[in-house]
């Protein structure tokens, strides 16, 4: 990339249909002339094609500076935040590894005084990484090992697969000079060899450390520690696997990996794949697997779970894939290799519920390992869990219905069976009766009648036909919506009359972080008998694993459901509230005692699935008594 005074020199002879000489130049630019030829010379060094030269002066190759200069400009970082990432990357790909504060800023096109601002956020970003930042009069440095060195690149990187995790033109548009898809044919087909497994987000996370590492070699930036036990790395398939891709990558890239480069990818392949089939695994062999001490813990998690939220994990199939799942995280751990999750900002946002529970498992993991896990791995967790969680409160969900027909041979059972295939996820089935007086005794949401009823009305029915039509399953599936919603309403009306009263609702009071809100709704609650002191601790405990603030609202509590009294503190402002890095506009603190923890599940998602909508979020807001927002929480369900 040029300098922002080559730029505008180019920009200059653009508008120029003469030769223009090097005094014009130095005139119109108020620079030396010999500035004007050092430009020059910088430019015809990135693109020779760019710049005519002759006795007369210099004139451009229009179309090709149109090209070159568009593409300059998206090449300049934009935000704040591209601009600390730009820093950053140039700060290790510089050859002569101190940069000139006036120069950087004249690149990019800020001020000194901003980009001194913006050197403080690099700061803070390096520090995270074991990197220092040095700031000497002018000039700037940064110093560290090589590995923390690529692994804040891979982390700059990996943020800009977040909107295409599986895209891999985006690393291929971040390493122009090199084939990213050969890269990772060269994985994979190493990976097949030795039949070992690795999903697609972990495969990006593989192939974009390793493009990094090609592109530190081949200039100069050598791997020179590591913390791996070589004896022990020896002894694994995994260390064949990393040899034949080494051996593959320096034929094709003409690099040479040192020892401590293979065993760093040697880590990366233990924490991230593994040699198990999942068909060829089973509940009964899994500990074959896993080895003993992870199926304690695996144990110990699904009966956590169970305690806690009333979810049975011993479904075979989950049972298979989380385990193995621990177990390559609990390698992760040990070797400090944690995966990047491109999808963790959404399964925050949109299923929190299912977060939550990942994050109880998580801080379970925490206290095994004494290791801290990051939110990347906890949303790995969480989608592991989701699929089990979702099809289990399907069941428990599901609208129950009796079928009226009378008895003509099996035509009954075949009505019941045609309902049943076009309804199952949604519809039980619970009876099939013949007379009207049959329905007295039923449980049951709604009736499905082939014919009109007399005098029993205590349920809510539709008639259909014998032989279902499309209007008939019309009819059908507006009645399954409107029992489900009903059914909602009225169980979430039920639940916030038992936990929720009006000293416990706020209007418009503010603080100035989350920290002074959890002081204050803490001190409430514990006051008014909810809770004991230690429950303020155990909410920061939780916020600090994982924020609980997300499209505008934050539920803070407790991960262990140990409170005196069930209730909920909720404080609403028109003016959001600060809460880490987002704006909050209302807070609900639950408080949940064990003997009713089905209420935090129910509570929960109901709350997040109304507070989804930005249109109900701004109703609530609005709303300025306590039975005014009651009353608008139910109509919004």
């Amino acid at each position: 990339m040029v300098n922002s005074k080559s730029l505008k020199l180019l920009s200059y002879l653009q508008n120029q249909d003469d030769w223009t000489t090097a005094l014009q130049l130095s005139l119109k630019l108020n620079v030396s002339l010999r500035s004007v030829k050092n430009y020059i010379s910088e430019i015809k060094k990135v693109n020779n094609n760019l710049i005519i030269s002759s006795r007369n002066g210099y004139k451009v190759n229009k179309p090709e500076v149109q090209r070159f200069l568009k593409m300059s400009d998206s090449l300049i970082p934009q935000t704040p935040e591209e601009r600390i990432d730009y820093i950053i990357i140039k700060l290790i790909n510089n050859t002569e590894k101190i940069i000139d504060i006036y120069d950087l800023s004249q690149e990019i096109y800020i001020s000194e005084a901003t980009l001194k601002g913006d050197l403080n956020k690099v700061k803070k970003k390096c520090y995270k990484f074991d990197l220092t930042l040095y700031i000497k009069g002018n000039n700037i440095s940064l110093d560290g090992l090589e590995k923390n060195k690529r692994k804040i690149m891979n982390s700059i990187l990996y943020e800009k697969l977040n909107e295409n995790p599986l895209d891999i033109n985006t690393i291929q548009a971040a390493f122009v000079d090199y084939d990213i898809e050969e890269i990772e044919s060269i994985i994979v087909n190493a990976f097949k060899k030795y039949h070992y497994f690795i999903n697609g987000y972990s495969l990006m996370n593989l192939v974009l450390h390793i493009t990094i590492t090609i592109d530190r070699i081949k200039n100069n930036n050598i791997y020179d520690y590591t913390e791996a036990s070589k004896e022990l790395l020896i002894k694994n398939h995994e260390y064949g696997i990393a040899q034949e891709i080494v051996k593959k990558l320096q034929d094709v890239f003409d690099i040479n990996y040192n020892e401590n480069e293979i065993y760093e990818l040697t880590l990366l392949i233990i924490s991230n794949a593994t040699n198990v089939d999942y068909k060829d695994v089973n509940k009964i062999n899994l500990e074959q697997f896993v080895g003993k001490e992870c199926m304690n813990i695996v144990n110990d998690l699904i009966k956590e779970i169970n305690t806690q939220y009333y979810i049975d994990f011993n479904e075979p199939e989950f049972l298979v894939r989380f385990a193995l799942h621990i177990k390559n995280l609990l390698t992760r751990i040990k070797s400090r290799n944690f995966s990047k999750n491109p999808l963790t900002d959404s399964i925050k946002s949109n299923c929190p519920l299912i977060y939550d529970c990942a994050v109880t498992i998580s801080y379970k993991i925490k206290n095994y390992t004494n290791c801290e896990i990051n939110e990347d791995e906890i949303a790995y967790i969480a989608l592991h869990i989701g699929a089990n969680l979702v099809n289990q409160k399907n069941m428990h969900t599901k609208i129950t219905c009796a079928i009226l027909f009378p008895k003509h041979y099996d035509l009954d059972i075949k009505l019941a069976e045609s309902i049943a295939s076009a309804f199952g996820d949604s519809l039980l089935v619970k009876n099939i009766v013949t007379k009207e007086k049959e329905l007295e005794d039923l449980q049951v949401d709604f009736v499905i009648s082939t014919i009109k009823f007399v005098n029993f009305k205590s349920f809510p029915f539709i008639i259909v036909n014998t032989f279902l039509t499309e209007k008939d399953r019309k009819l059908i599936a507006n009645k399954i919506e409107e029992v489900k919603k009903n059914k909602q309403k009225s169980e979430f009306l039920e639940n916030l009359h038992s936990i929720f009263n009006e000293s416990l609702f706020f209007k418009d009071k503010y603080f100035e972080n989350e920290n002074q809100a959890i002081e204050f709704m803490c001190d409430e609650m514990q006051k008014k008998g909810y809770i004991k002191p230690d429950f303020k601790q155990e909410v920061f405990e939780r916020e600090a694993m994982s924020s609980t603030a997300f499209n505008g609202i934050a539920i803070p509590h407790s991960m262990h459901m140990n409170a005196i009294k069930t209730g909920m503190f909720t404080l609403v402002n028109k003016k959001p509230l600060n809460w880490g890095n987002q704006q909050v506009s209302i807070i609900f603190l639950l408080t949940i005692n064990k003997s009713e923890r089905k209420v935090f599940n129910d509570m929960f998602d109901a709350l997040t699935n109304i507070l989804s909508d930005e249109i109900n979020l701004d109703k609530l807001i609005r709303c300025n008594s306590f039975e005014e927002f009651i009353n608008m929480l139910v109509e919004c369900i």
